[in-house]
Formats: structure tokens, sequence, C-alpha cells
């Protein structure tokens, strides 16, 4: 392969080259885990020892080409192993050093390319000698801006925002001298690529992102960085020209690349104040716009253009208004750049700060907007329906339909006259208003659907394929707006529309934006239609499929095409792959709903549709995607379960094995432990609805995949707490540490409850597997593990005590028990709920277990109800405190020989009902109203202080969630088992005077009832 490299010419081919190099060398240290291969390796066969000396031997050539190609090696060995070469990390400290002081600047980007990757990639401890770097790096890239900023300098940008992003301390000691180096880079007149200057204000914008207390501690960065911004608004702000104001037939508003620039403006306004907070920047903000509204027009689109970005940020509605007066006042400018702005402000507005905006504004902005309609340039008449959408889109249904009848007049014209443009933001706009008013859109809805069937057939060009799709959307959004029965008359005409659009539009190769149309309209219709739908299923279902297919496939093109070019892709081509990205996921969200929706009537298509989501879970380049065909997963066993296949439990066990795999396989190529608990979070259902498929070695292969995951997650967890403890770490990198962690702790949790279903479904099959766990519960329970771990560990103790596996472990129980009667009286909520819900299910399941110890435990559990809240979520603390109380309800119940019930049955009842735990406190009222039935006069006797308690726990409980028909029943038969003797009737009756008078009308009722 070197050979090849030094005697290839082609620049793309030589970076290919080393590309491969790197893969070479990343597969080989991957063969540490033997795991991952066939036939394990021995240690020497597990290293490329000649490796340094060729990449050296290449540094040491007088070709440029080949000094080059040295960096792009060890930039691609970084991206798989960057920490096997730490052996040599002074020679690179001194490799990159002179590289990025070579006089070629094809070497000093390699350089600069290679080091950005090692130092993002690497543990900063282990390279804080490279700080010594930083100077020259930004040296480096100032000079191949001004060089060559097309393409060398962009790149030499990119690298600063990997680095920063990755490890910003780097440039902590320097940071004044980075923040003057991009005002430097953005006040370049000269410069020809805009995306040069776009990435050197992302660079400080990153930096603000991940240590914002610098811009904090100095106001003055934040006033220059704002500045920066504005002036490059300002000079993104073309003049208007006739092609503007009247764009062509076809012409998009989101294509328009000319207004890239401002977009992008308008964006890092955003990040500044969510990154440094309302707090500072809001003050700042409303200081530079008052400057600018009463400058030239430019000044004046900037300005509003930053205006529209503030609505999220202020709590209160009220500080609004005089932005709007402000904006009102601005919509007659005589610019019709200002006006559309101005329009923009008002749209974005109302879309950040719904409904209030609306609700307050409404009188105000309707009667403008309307008005404005009449704008003599399409492009702001345009922008004006537009508004409509944002504004009617979150708009309180009563205030939409006071407006109905005469907006949809005026947009229905629009539709008839207007260019394409006009009519396709008049589309939008009466979705809007159907889906926002419901039922109401009913009387409407015939002459709109004419309306808008009509603008698809003539726009009928290729160019004018997304004005359909939006048409498509349009019609299936007011079918569902409508009630079903008045829909049902225009179905089959409009299954028509569907399947012509999908036949004449596209073809099994067709992958572009409007398949998203295409996949959300037929789910509309799904979700609507229900099983009306299925007769179609054969005059669309097989291309639709195929179509999804496609979908899916533009992403693994993508990920194909990366090494094909060296240039960056354009923002066409990046706004293409967002568009790949959601016509994917919108293509998993409609299967999901056709085999949740057609059950029964899906079968033939399970088998096509599980290859897709198979394919989905493979997705090269979307997170969304991949996530999304693993929660679909299950709604095809449901499929088999609901047909009439002869072998259906064999087909269910077969294919349950194989999806358990491909999630297990699809989770393990995983880096974030969020993706991974999403992807493995389905294996529950896959278990639950399959019931026994595995036999007891899979069993056990399967539990030992998910002990892996367990094992990486736990050990990124520490490795998270190790980094906290670094005095060096800034609070915002404590804060994101702490946010890994608890991504983590879900993940074991969702570990966990996986065990927990196989337990449930498995039982004693479990066992090896239960004892497999053991030694990682011990070590998880600990004195001094963190919470997270502590719960992690109760779940699976409570798991193996619900599902009575714990008398087969004997020997575990003592360090079990220890641990409950410990953890129950945690200071976390969360902990003290996990352990009082193991006692309560001991007591229930295995209460010859718990008998020896009742009194201890009935002692924890009361210390625990007794302790207070300290600030936490009310909900979690009641669900805590609900858990102990129902621990010991379940002590009483099951253990009463071994427990004094004078004491504790007054404790237990004084604290009922349950108020947070809706289940608990169900299970908790029938354990009530049983013990009383048991012998109601006896009860009334021992204990009539609590009678008063009891009927107020009658009066609560009755006719609400917290009851069911038995303890509606047993409190009939108690208060009727009362009134038939005089001593528990004149008690009853001495109890139910201290109560309210709505909880004694409470009790008459259920009395009167019986």
């Amino acid at each position: 392969v070197f050979v090849i490299l030094k005697n290839e010419s082609s620049s793309r081919v030589r970076n290919e080259i080393c590309c491969l190099i790197g893969e070479i060398q990343g597969s080989i240290t991957a063969s540490e885990d033997d795991d991952a291969i066939m036939t394990p390796l021995s240690s020497e066969q597990k290293q490329w020892d000649t490796l340094i000396a060729r990449v050296m031997e290449l540094w040491s050539s007088d070709q440029d080409i080949l000094k080059e190609a040295t960096f792009r090696i060890l930039k691609s060995c970084f991206d798989y192993s960057a920490d096997k070469f730490l052996a040599y990390k002074n020679e690179f400290f001194t490799l990159f050093q002179t590289g990025l002081n070579s006089d070629a600047l094809s070497v000093k980007i390699a350089a600069l390319q290679a080091l950005s990757n090692w130092l993002s990639t690497v543990e900063q401890k282990e390279t804080k000698s490279f700080d010594g770097l930083v100077p020259l790096v930004l040296e480096t890239v100032v000079l191949l801006v001004t060089k060559d900023e097309k393409e060398a300098g962009g790149d030499a940008l990119e690298c600063l925002i990997e680095i920063i992003e990755a490890e910003p301390k780097y440039f902590k000691k320097v940071f004044d001298l980075l923040f003057k180096n991009m005002q430097k880079i953005c006040s370049l007149e000269n410069l020809q690529e805009d995306r040069t200057k776009q990435l050197a204000l992302q660079v400080i914008c990153s930096y603000a992102e991940r240590i914002p207390r610098v811009f904090k501690d100095n106001i003055q960065y934040l006033r220059d960085f704002l500045k920066m911004i504005i002036e490059y608004l300002i000079a993104n702000t073309n003049d208007v020209t006739d092609e503007w104001m009247t764009p062509p037939e076809g012409f998009r508003e989101d294509k328009d690349y000319e207004a890239e620039g401002y977009r992008y403006g308008r964006d890092l306004v955003n990040k500044i104040i969510s990154y440094i907070g309302q707090e500072l920047m809001l003050p700042m903000i409303s200081e530079a716009v008052q400057q600018m509204i009463n400058l030239d027009w430019k000044s004046k689109f900037s300005a509003l253009m930053v205006i529209s970005q503030i609505g999220e940020f202020i709590p209160n509605i009220d500080e609004i208004a005089p932005v709007i007066m402000v904006i009102t006042k601005i919509l007659n400018d005589e610019n019709p750049k200002v006006r559309y702005a101005a329009l923009h402000a008002i749209g974005q507005l109302a879309d950040d700060c719904q409904p209030e905006f609306q609700s307050k504004f409404h009188e105000t902005i309707i009667p403008l907007l309307l008005e404005k309609l009449e704008d003599p340039i399409p492009r702001v008449q345009s922008h004006v329906l537009a508004v409509f959408t944002n504004f009617f889109e979150s708009c309180p249904e009563e205030i939409v339909k006071s407006y109905l009848d005469n907006v949809l007049e005026a947009v229905c014209s629009c539709l008839e006259k207007g260019i394409s443009l006009v009519r396709e933001n008049a589309v939008t706009a009466i979705a809007a208003l159907a889906e926002s008013t419901g039922e109401s859109f009913t009387p409407h809805f015939e002459r709109a659907a004419k309306l808008v069937e009509e603008a698809m057939k003539t726009h009928n060009q290729p160019e004018f394929r997304e004005f359909r799709g939006i048409c498509i959307e349009c019609l299936t959004i007011m079918a569902t707006a409508i009630a079903k029965e008045s829909f049902m008359k225009y179905a089959e005409q409009f299954i028509e529309i569907m399947i012509n659009f999908q036949k004449n539009d596209f073809t099994k190769a067709t992958n572009d934006a409007t398949s998203s149309y295409l996949f959300s309209g037929w789910q509309r219709l799904a979700l609507l239609m229900e099983d009306d739908l299925a007769p179609y299923f054969s005059q669309f279902l097989p291309s639709l499929l195929e179509q999804v297919d496609a979908a899916l496939t533009a992403g693994k093109k993508e990920k194909e095409n990366e090494f094909a070019s060296s240039e960056d892709p354009n923002e066409e081509t990046k706004a293409d792959t967002i568009e790949d990205h959601e016509a994917a996921t919108l293509a998993i969200n409609m299967l999901e709903t056709f085999t949740q929706a057609f059950e029964k009537s899906y079968y033939a298509y399970g088998s096509e549709t599980c290859q897709l989501l198979l394919k989905g879970l493979t997705h090269v380049t979307s997170q969304e995607v991949r996530t999304g065909a693993a929660g679909c997963l299950p709604g095809l066993l449901r499929v088999i379960k609901a047909s009439n296949l002869s072998e259906k439990e064999t087909v269910l066990s077969y294919s349950a094995r194989i999806l358990l795999e491909k999630l297990l396989d699809a989770a393990s190529l995983e880096f974030e432990p969020n993706i991974i608990e999403k992807i493995i979070r389905p294996a529950i259902e896959v278990i639950e609805d399959a019931g026994k498929f595995f036999n007891e070695e899979a069993l056990m292969k399967f539990s030992q995949h998910l002990v892996k995951l367990l094992t990486e997650s736990q050990t990124r967890a520490q490795e998270n707490q190790e980094m906290k403890n670094n005095e060096d770490l800034e609070d915002e990198e404590k804060e994101t540490l702490d946010d890994e962690s608890n991504e983590e702790e879900k993940l074991q949790i969702a570990i966990a409850e996986v065990f927990g279903m196989l337990f449930q479904t498995y039982k004693e099959l479990t066992i090896p597997v239960a004892k497999m766990l053991c030694n990682g519960i011990r070590e998880s329970l600990q004195p001094g593990k963190t919470d997270s771990s502590h719960k992690f560990g109760l779940f699976l103790v409570d798991d193996i005590i619900e599902h009575s596996l714990i008398e087969h472990i004997p020997e575990e129980w003592p360090c079990f028990r220890e641990a409950l009667l410990r953890l129950v009286t945690s200071g976390a909520c969360d902990v003290r709920q996990a352990a009082a819900y193991g006692i309560g299910v001991l007591a229930q399941t295995n209460s010859s277990l718990l008998k020896p110890d009742a009194e201890i435990f009935s002692q924890k559990l009361q210390q625990a109800i007794k302790i207070p809240a300290k600030g936490e979520n009310a909900k979690t603390y009641g669900l805590s405190r609900d858990n102990a109380i129902g621990a010991l309800g379940k002590i009483i119940r099951y253990a009463e020989e071994s427990i004094d019930q004078k004491k504790l049955i007054p404790v237990w009842v004084n604290n009922l009902p349950l108020n947070h735990d809706k289940p608990e406190s169900r299970r908790q009222n029938e354990l009530l109203t049983e013990m009383i039935l048991k012998n109601v006069g006896g009860f009334c006797t021992q204990y009539k202080d609590l009678l008063p308690k009891v009927l107020t726990i009658f009066a609560s409980i009755t006719n609400t969630k917290f009851s069911n028909s038995t303890i509606e029943q047993n409190m009939k038969d108690i208060l009727k088992a009362l009134s038939n003797s005089n001593d528990t009737k004149n008690l009853a009756e001495q109890a139910a005077a201290g109560l309210s008078q709505l909880h004694q009308q409470k009790i008459q009722g259920l009395m009167n009832s019986r």
C-alpha cells in the first residue's frame, strides 16, 4: 500500500489510500477484542510494527505530496485508535510543529487537520504540552485564510471548531488572541467565500457554548461579537431586485440560497442568547436594535432579523408589546425587503411565543395581515400567507374560528390568482386553518379541497413536484381535521389522488423532499380511515414500500460518497442531506402507524416491512432513523400474533430471536448512551409479546451481551466521575459530565428492565442469569457508590424477589437484606422508592423470608415515611413515600403474625390514601377494605379512633382513579355492616359527624348506591 501511495499521481486517490492505511491500523487494533473475529490473533499479530517507521519515511521525503500524505495517514489512524500512539507524542509534537511551519499550504492544512484530530480524540491530560502549539495553530489559520481562503482557509477554521468542541481549554490562555484573529478574518473585505466568515463567527460561538464564563466575565467580548454578527447580517443583505420581488415560477423560499447569509446570522443570534442567557444578552441586543432601526434600510432589515430571534427568551408576553408596536409601524415601509423582514419577525414571534402571543395580539395582527395581502409585491404577499400559517398553527381554536370565514376567503383568492410562491403559501395557510379549527372547517372542506386539487392539476410540470407534495399535505390535513363520517364520502377520491401522485411523481429510485409528503399523507389517512383503508393496500402499498426503501438507502449512498470529493459540500447538498433524513424518519413513522393500525390485515407486507426496518436500524447517518426503526420492530410481532398463520408460534419465536439479535447488534455499534437506550428498550416489548422462545443456552448468550453493554456503560460512567473530580474543569463541563452520567443511568436502568422482563417471562430458566448478575449487583449496592448505582442494583434485586428467584440463590439474601434495610432510608428519593418497592414485593411473594425481620423492616419503613422533602420534585418525593407506605401495608397483610398490628395499623391507615402512585394506591385501598371487611365489628371496637380516618379515605377515593369496582363494593359492604349493628352504627355516625359536608355527601352516596 505504501509503494502504491508513493507512485500515485492523483491527489484524490492518494487521500483514499491514506484513509485505507488508517482503516487497516484500526482493524488490527480492533482485533484485540477476540470476540470481534472468527480466529483469535496472537499478540504479535495485533500490531503493525512498521507503521510509524513507514510514516516517518514518507515525512523524510523531499516531496510535499508525501509530507502531506504523512499527516493524512495520521489523521485517519487517529479516527480509529489515537490512544495507541501516545508513546509517540513527543515525536508528533515536533512533526506537527514542522508541518505547520511548512512553506507548502497543502502540508500546512494536512498538519492542522491531523493535529485537530489528535487533540480532539486524546485526553487533554496526555497532551498538555501541545498547548505550546496553539499560537502557531492560530497563526497558520490566519495565513491559510488570507492566502487561499476558499478551500484551505475554511478547512483550517473547521479544525479550530473541532478542537474547541472537543476541548476548549487548549485556547484558554490565548483566548484574546483567538478572538482578535476571528475579528480580523470577519473584517477582511477581499474574501470571496462567505463560508470563511461564517466559520470564523462559528469559532467564537462554539467557544461561548463550551465556556460561556469567559464572555460573562468580560462583557466587551459579547459586545464585539454582537457587532460582528450585525455587520455580517448587513453585509449579507442584498439589494432589492425585480427577481426578488417577483420570483420565477417554481421558486421556493427555502431554496433561496441568496438568503443563506442572513439566515446564518439570525441563527447565531439565537445561539449566543441561549449560551450566555437572556439576562445579559437581551438588554445588549435591545440597545443595538434601537440604534439600527432608524438607519438605512439594510440596517433596519438586519434589526428586524435580530428581533425575530428574541421571542423564545422573553418570559413575559407583555414585554413583547413595545416590540410589536415597532414592527407594525414598519409594515408599511417603502422598501419591500423591510416589509418582508417585519412580517418575518411577526411570524417568528408567533411561533416562539405561542399561544400567548396569539391570544394577546390577534386583534392587532390579523387585520394588518389581511390588509397586507393586498401588497403589490408578490414576495411580500407570499410572506403574509406564511405568517398566517405560523400564527394559526398554535392559535386557540376559538380565536381561529372567529376569523375563519374572512381569512379563508382571502387565502383562497390568493390560491386562485397568485404566482406559484403565493399559491404554495396559500395552500399551507389553508392547512393551518383546517388543523386549528377541526370539525368547524367541515362547511369549507369541499370548496377548499377542490381548489387545492385544481392547483395540483395546473402545476403538473416537473419543477412543481414539491408544490404537489405540499398540496397532498394540505388535503390530508384537511381530511383529518373533519370527522371521519364527514370525510368517508370523499375517501375514494382522496385515495385516487394519493395513488396518482405516488404513481406519476415517483419511481423506485426517486428520493427527495417530496417523499416526506407522501409518507405523511398515507400516515394521516391510515390514522383517519383505520380498517377502511385496508382494501386499497394492493393498489398502493407495494410501490409505497419501494419508496420507503429509496428513502432509507439515501443515507447509505451518502456515506459511500463521503470520500468522493475533497470539496466541502455546499449548502444545497447539506440541505438535501437533512431532507433525506427527514424523509427516512417519516418513512419509519409511517411504517409504525401501519403495523399498529392494521395488525390483522398487514401480515402480507410484514416480511418486506421487517427488511425495511432492519435497514433503518443500520442507517448510517441518522440516529433518529435508527432509534425509530428499533421502536417499530415489536409491532411486527403483534402483526404476526394477529394473523391467521397456521404456524404462528413458530414464526413468532423465530422472528423474536432475529429481532433481539439485530437490536443487540445495532446497540453495540452505537457510542451515545441515550441512543443505545432507545435501541435496547424495544427488547422489553419483544420479550413480552413473544413469550418463551429462548432455550437456556440462547438465554444465557443474550444475557451476556446485555452484561457487556452494561459493563461498558458503567465504565463510561466511572470515567465521567473521575473526570469530574478534575479541579481544572469549568462548571459547564461538569454539567456536561452530569448530563452524560444521567444518560448512562437511564441506559443501565433500561438494561435492568430487560433483565426484569426475562425474569418475569422465563422464571426458573433465568436462575443462572440471576447468579451471573449477582457479583455486579453486590458491587453496585456497596456503601459509597452513587445513587444511580444503588438504584440500578435495587432494580435487579426487586426483579429477583418479585419473580421468586431469590429462593434459588439463598446465599445472596444476606447482602440483599442489608442493602434494602440501609437504602430504604437513603437521602435520594428514587433510591428509597426502589428499596421500599423491594420490601413490599418481598412481603407479597416470599413472606417466609421477610417474617424473621418483619419488625426491623417495619421500623425502617416508618423512618422512610417520616423523611421530609428536601427540594425534590413533588411527584418524585410522593412516589417514594407512597411506596414506603405501601410496603408497610403489605407487611401488615402478609406477615401479620410477625408484627405488632396494634402499633402498625394506625401508622399505615393514617398515611392513606396514597396520592401519587395510582396502581399502588388502589392496591392499598383494596388491602384496607378487605382487612376491615373480615371483621367490621372487631375493627371498629379495636380501632374506633381510626373510624373517622377510614370514612375520610372512603369519601376521598370513591368514584376516582384511586378506586375500582372491587374497592367500591367493599366500601359499600363495610358501610352496610356498620349500619346493621346499633353499636357500630353509633360509632359510624359519630365518626361521620366530624367529616366535611362534601365527604358526608359522598359517604351517603355510597350507602344509597348499595
